[in-house]
């Protein structure tokens, strides 16, 4: 079994979207090279404000904080290195940038080891583990996981089965030139000749569609993934789960083989490796604090009351995806959810002082909004942006009375709730805020 938690933050920006349909496009050019290597050209284009709000917050983040640049690379590369074998490498200059309401991003990636030379041919595989059958059963469960991983957090967001998501991605691959291109033939030794078309039904109205279409230079690879916020039902029975991931496994999982006399078999670079973690189980937590003083001064003729107070706000983010792999054969695996549960938290520490100065006999009471404070957290999670915003309103309110009686007191009131927990059971997302002042 593996528990796996993350952050989690799509889930609140969800809540204030009365979003119904949502579109992007990914576009990727991979220009193949004489040594085997390739330069990845990726962009992704995001249509509507709403949608584009989540990646104009990320990438606004990733501008200032360099040190969400670990992040995103070690999910992106990750993704790369499932699908070719070799892990793409490239730095946070590499990135063009466009904010607004049609958010557009592009990053350019080279990679070493895009090609392998077999029986006097050069072979591209796609999904093909480098045509190792002990190295594609270790690895296939963790490209499940990483699959799954973006659909439900994408599901977390569009929060009901009226709202999807489709995403169209066209990828080309061009070989080298001189490149005679011999067939496009299946990837793994499961798969059976099934043309060059290949679909995946979730369930629910989820799924995948792919369409493989040979080129002059090489192939276009067209896939079209729409996601809901329900339940992808043929995913959670368990009879069905079987079926399903047999078609994920063997999705748009092909090899290209071809000749080319210029190409040097010799002089090919090495596919690099990618350090996937071992295994998805643990438990991962957010948490940010920030401490500041705050004080304000009420007064009133000859009456003055400063009340001075540091304040700690922690906010505090995780997330609980809980499921099982039973392996059902030599190449097939069964999947077995249980429950998907993400909870945000936020905790004031409050530490009140009083300064007190009084020319004669009064009563009177005060409130004065000290600050409003937001913090903005960002990661990315497999192939989308993950935001969390949090904001906190810190009041404080003063009453004199006479004979110097003097009461203090300071409260905090949020707006978003002190907790929200968001839970995937049974087919269906459930919300249970709860909301406190101190």
């Amino acid at each position: 079994m593996f528990k796996r938690f993350l952050f989690i933050a799509i889930v609140l920006i969800s809540i204030a979207l009365n979003a119904e349909q949502f579109r992007r496009i990914i576009e990727e050019r991979i220009e193949v090279n004489y040594d085997g290597s390739a330069i990845i050209t990726r962009t992704e284009s995001i249509e509507g404000p709403a949608f584009s709000k989540l990646y104009n917050i990320y990438f606004q983040q990733f501008q200032k904080d360099k040190t969400l640049f670990k992040n995103l690379y070690y999910e992106l590369t990750k993704e790369y290195y499932f699908l070719y074998g070799t892990t793409p490498s490239f730095t946070a200059n590499d990135f063009e940038i466009s904010f607004g309401d049609h958010f557009k991003w592009t990053v350019k990636m080279k990679a070493d080891g895009f090609l392998s030379y077999e029986n006097k041919q050069f072979v591209l595989r796609r999904k093909g583990f480098n045509g190792d059958e002990k190295l594609a059963a270790l690895l296939l469960p963790k490209y499940f996981e990483n699959e799954l991983d973006e659909k439900l957090f994408i599901s977390a967001f569009l929060g009901s089965e009226k709202n999807y998501l489709e995403t169209t991605r066209v990828t080309e691959v061009i070989l080298p030139e001189g490149s005679n291109i011999e067939k496009l033939a299946p990837a793994l030794p499961t798969q059976k000749e099934t043309g060059n078309t290949w679909r995946v039904d979730f369930g629910g109205q989820n799924s995948y569609k792919a369409t493989l279409e040979k080129t002059s230079r090489g192939y276009v690879l067209k896939q079209i993934i729409y996601i809901t916020g329900g339940a992808p039902k043929n995913l959670l029975d368990q009879k069905q789960s079987i079926n399903v991931l047999s078609e994920l496994r063997d999705y748009a999982a092909f090899q290209c083989v071809f000749f080319n006399e210029k190409i040097k078999p010799d002089t090919l670079t090495k596919p690099l490796e990618h350090k996937v973690k071992n295994d998805f189980s643990g438990s991962w937590g957010f948490s940010v604090s920030s401490g500041e003083l705050f004080s304000y001064t009420f007064t009133y003729g000859t009456l003055s009351v400063t009340p001075k107070t540091t304040v700690t706000l922690t906010f505090n983010v995780s997330l609980l995806w809980e499921h099982e792999w039973v392996k059902t054969g030599w190449f097939s695996w069964s999947y077995r959810f249980k429950k998907f549960e993400t909870v945000v938290s936020f905790s004031p520490s409050l530490k009140p002082s009083l300064e007190v100065s009084s020319g004669g006999s009064i009563e009177k009471s005060w409130s004065k909004n000290l600050a409003t404070k937001t913090k903005t957290v960002t990661l990315w999670v497999s192939g989308v942006p993950v935001v969390l915003v949090l904001e906190a309103k810190l009041d404080a309110e003063a009453m004199a009375k006479i004979y110097g009686s003097i009461g203090f007191n300071l409260s905090a009131t949020y707006t978003f709730n002190t907790s929200l927990g968001v839970t995937y059971e049974n087919g269906s997302w459930r919300q249970t805020p709860s909301y406190s002042t101190k």
